[in-house]
């Protein structure tokens, strides 16, 4: 791994920073296009077979990017890197065959639905095979690359829109931002190709060690935010998934603005410091920056939600700005807990990360006591304030957990 120094971070940080506000920004004005042409009905079946070949991704994925990020310097070695690729390679077809299969068998699937999951997967596997790339660190192209690529996509997308393609829009641009994404990463050297080959007993054997602690927690956290779109349409049905969806998305915009520094460039930062003290004071240092302002933006969520859902998207969604007040502590929490999950991914302090995913599903709970007594009507506000709670469970357990051992 090259030498880095305290510039090529800074410039990395601005590059994926400023990269990650434009294409939040692309891709919220292009949804405020897109909810004018397509009915919530379309977005929920769009969000739920999303869901289901994302979850089947988690629970067949052992998170191999972050095997090779925390992988220490010099220890990378070309048969390393072939064991990775050729695993990567396996997990993503077998996860497209069973995705395939899956949404098959879940009833009268289109063409449209059945691309999604090919598309998903070979998003899959760019993702986890550019973390090769990555450890060098060379965020600036990486944050021009994918900015380029989801601007395009979702500029492209919008003129679909307007052309009258109507929910084929959603599909069209998650084709686009694959075939986009790698043909630039492989522009720049950004794709790895390794030697294939089938892996032997033993190397089965140590890559599931090596991984369980990151898969456990990939399928506890993939498995979670999936299981919540299928509950959303079993209780609300496609038009109360599209509503839930909207929301959700809306809920998690902070945590897409600040995920390059929680956890990409986290973990490499974390995987860099060798001084297990100067790491903790890295952690609570950026700890007591990021609450602070993710506490004024829920506050400013619960003050104009409604409102300003209302507006922008217009009469027709106002559930899902009612839907985003109830998700108030996805705002405040989520960045929180990413942040502390990059340092147990690097301490590799997987147990006590387990006890907060743990944490985090028990106040899926809330759903029906909140409805059982009688305390939230509508279902699908209580299965927001469930997941609500469970974002804040979770961040406090970790770092409770974190604080008592002194770790």
């Amino acid at each position: 791994m090259a030498k880095v120094t305290r510039r090529d971070v800074k410039a990395g940080a601005t590059a994926l920073v400023i990269g990650q506000v434009v294409q939040v920004a692309i891709a919220f004005g292009t949804n405020i296009v897109l909810v004018r042409y397509i009915a919530p009905e379309g977005f929920g079946r769009f969000a739920i077979t999303l869901a289901t070949a994302s979850l089947i991704l988690s629970l067949v994925s052992i998170r191999v990017n972050s095997l090779i990020i925390r992988v220490p310097d010099g220890d990378l070695t070309l048969s390393l890197e072939e064991r990775y690729f050729s695993y990567l390679t396996i997990e993503t077809l077998v996860a497209l065959v069973i995705g395939l299969a899956w949404v098959g068998l879940a009833g009268n699937p289109g063409a449209l639905e059945l691309s999604l999951v090919v598309f998903i997967c070979l998003q899959h596997w760019i993702n986890q095979n550019k973390s090769f790339f990555e450890r060098g660190m060379p965020y600036v192209r990486l944050g021009v690359i994918e900015t380029g690529c989801a601007v395009f996509a979702n500029l492209a997308t919008v003129l679909v829109a307007l052309a009258g393609a109507g929910v084929a829009a959603l599909y069209f641009r998650e084709a686009l931002l694959t075939l986009t994404m790698f043909a630039s990463l492989s522009f720049v050297g950004g794709i790895t190709w390794r030697r294939f080959r089938w892996l032997s007993r033993i190397e089965w054997v140590s890559l599931i060690r090596e991984g369980r602690g990151i898969w456990l927690d990939s399928v506890l956290e993939g498995s979670y935010q999936r299981i919540a779109i299928l509950l959303a349409g079993l209780v609300g049905g496609d038009r109360g998934a599209g509503f839930f969806f909207q929301a959700q998305r809306l809920a998690i915009l902070p945590n897409q603005l600040l995920s390059p520094l929680v956890s990409r460039l986290a973990v490499n930062l974390f995987g860099r410091e060798n001084n297990p003290d100067s790491r903790k004071r890295l952690r609570n240092r950026q700890l007591m920056i990021l609450a602070p302002i993710l506490l004024i933006a829920t506050a400013a969520t619960i003050l104009f939600a409604v409102p300003v859902v209302t507006w922008v998207f217009g009469e027709t969604w106002i559930k899902s700005g009612e839907l985003l007040i109830a998700f108030a502590g996805v705002i405040l929490f989520t960045s929180l807990f990413e942040y502390l999950k990059s340092y147990c991914f690097v301490t590799q302090s997987m147990r006590t990360l387990f006890m907060g995913r743990v944490a985090q599903y028990l106040m899926l709970g809330a759903l029906p006591v909140l409805v059982g007594i009688g305390l939230v009507e509508d279902k699908t506000t209580a299965l927001a304030i469930g997941i609500s709670l469970g974002c804040a469970a979770a961040f406090l357990v970790v770092i409770g957990v974190l604080l008592r051992n002194r770790t």
